[in-house]
């Protein structure tokens, strides 16, 4: 069976998938427009900002737990360039919502 093709997060169907699509593109020049690179630090403080119950944009399936506020806060503050944790800290759907 061929590897299937994962050109974007809509092509993943599983966990393992988004981490996967982020082991094979975390070395593209994704920036941010302020210039700074995007890492799972960076995705994981913009989870917090994004998957909040005050965002009226978002289903409310989508919040954030208080223990995935805090798997997000440990790859903050441990420096972390893990996408795995990342992904292991939110559901697939949360991953695509906040975008790669």
């Amino acid at each position: 069976m061929l590897p299937k093709s994962l050109d974007s997060l809509d092509d993943c169907q599983t966990k393992e998938d988004a981490k996967s699509f982020f082991r094979n593109f975390r070395n593209t020049d994704r920036v941010s427009p302020d210039a700074e690179p995007i890492t799972p630090k960076s995705d994981a403080r913009l989870a917090i900002r994004k998957l909040r119950p005050s965002n009226h944009f978002i289903q409310a399936s989508l919040c954030l737990s208080q223990d995935q506020i805090r798997a997000l806060y440990r790859i903050d503050e441990s420096h972390g360039n893990n996408w795995d944790a990342y992904c292991d800290a939110l559901s697939l759907e949360q991953i695509k919502c906040v975008g790669w």
